[in-house]
């Protein structure tokens, strides 16, 4: 073998050993390249995926609260109600109380008054209990009594008017005076609510 023939062989050998070097980096590059790819991929299919799911839940979550808030609101407008029928209840309890009861509450209050001149206007549902004797008797008891006696069309109870002011007895006035006051008492002893 001649010397240009093993110069040309060891030519060849070497470009081929810096070759397959070249070669073999370029693939443990492209591996690595692959693998930071890959778990660049994997990591942001996990970020998107959990990002996903915690949007899903955050909506969940959205949801539960909006049907509590709506069983909340629910129940509170169910416990106005009742509590707005117990105070209506009671109004109608009392315009619908017998004669003697009705009789029982204009003497305690007209005792109030005793010393005064006074008109007095019933209700419809109050005076319609009371007998020409018990409007007598009425103002042989209090002799500075006028008795109006037009009723207040539907309502239960009575007005004094001393002068120029008026004493307001009738029944839902003094429900209704009393109603914001005794609401969250009511509500506090039917529902127990602290």
């Amino acid at each position: 073998m001649s010397e240009l023939t093993r110069l040309q062989a060891s030519v060849i050998k070497q470009a081929h050993k810096k070759g397959q070097l070249k070669l073999d980096r370029a693939k443990e590059e492209a591996a690595k390249q692959f693998e930071k790819d890959s778990r660049d991929f994997h990591d942001n299919f996990v970020y998107e995926e959990e990002l996903a799911l915690e949007r899903m839940k955050n909506k969940y979550e959205q949801q539960i609260q909006q049907v509590e808030n709506r069983r909340r609101q629910s129940a509170l407008i169910g416990k106005q109600k009742m509590i707005v029928s117990m105070f209506d209840q009671a109004i109608d309890a009392m315009n619908h109380w017998s004669k003697e009861e009705h009789l029982k509450f204009v003497y305690q209050v007209l005792e109030m008054y005793h010393d005064n001149y006074l008109r007095i206007q019933f209700g419809e549902y109050t005076l319609k209990h009371f007998t020409e004797e018990d409007l007598s008797d009425l103002k042989a008891e209090f002799n500075k009594i006028k008795i109006n006696l037009h009723p207040i069309e539907k309502k239960g109870g009575f007005i004094i008017s001393i002068g120029r002011v008026d004493y307001n007895y009738i029944y839902s006035k003094l429900v209704d005076a009393t109603r914001h006051d005794m609401s969250a008492e009511i509500a506090k002893r039917v529902f127990n609510e602290a």
